[in-house]
């Protein structure tokens, strides 16, 4: 009856065969959410017992349960076994050879995870145009563009003026060159924050 029970508790997950998760972290952050918990040490302890709940049903199912999907598994019986003992979490390297804390960065694929998907959301809400809603008719076609002139001039004098900037610059002169790290994420925000006013405004 157990065996039934936790079958027809998950049966969605298997009506779709695998159709609504792309991956571990799909299913994982979809226990989270399912059970109203933040993102957290804690919660990702208080749903290691479902998610080996799904990973079993799996195997019953004779589905092929991926590598990745035992790696989270036993990740997350490291952080339920670390925060039951409150023993220091065991470092790991990265693939560029950096210690980095496993719990920490489960917990930040699942943060990036939900992004991606409440991005996605939001888009799949708006119309698409072409199918649901049609743009106008430019009336910018009556018209011809103007041609485009350009003035006679010689490349080289751009380099030999170059030249000469180098050659008057001060020898104890020195440029330094820093470049500023971009985080996917954060632009996927930046682009959701205009969609969101744009929307706003019609």
């Amino acid at each position: 009856m157990a065996e039934a029970a936790g079958i027809e508790e998950y049966s969605h997950f298997f009506e779709v065969r695998l159709d609504l998760f792309s991956g571990p972290i799909d299913l994982l952050l979809h226990l989270v959410k399912q059970n109203e918990l933040p993102i957290e040490k804690l919660s990702l302890a208080e749903v290691t017992a479902q998610y080996l709940e799904c990973i079993e049903t799996m195997r019953r199912y004779d589905l092929e349960v991926a590598g990745e999907y035992l790696v989270i598994a036993a990740t997350l019986l490291s952080i339920k076994s670390s925060l039951i003992l409150n023993e220091p979490v065991e470092m790991v390297e990265d693939e560029e050879g950096n210690l980095v804390d496993p719990h920490e960065e489960l917990l930040r694929r699942l943060r990036e995870a939900e992004v991606y998907q409440e991005g996605a959301r939001k888009l799949a809400g708006y119309h698409l145009l072409g199918y649901e809603v049609f743009a106008a008719p430019s009336s910018l076609k009556r018209y011809k563009a103007a041609e485009v002139q350009f003035k006679e001039h010689d490349p080289m004098l751009l380099g030999r003026a170059f030249k000469k900037l180098l050659e008057n610059a001060v020898p104890e002169s020195e440029m330094e060159i820093t470049l500023e790290a971009v985080s996917i994420v954060e632009r996927m925000m930046d682009v959701l924050r205009i969609l969101q006013e744009r929307a706003g405004r019609e």
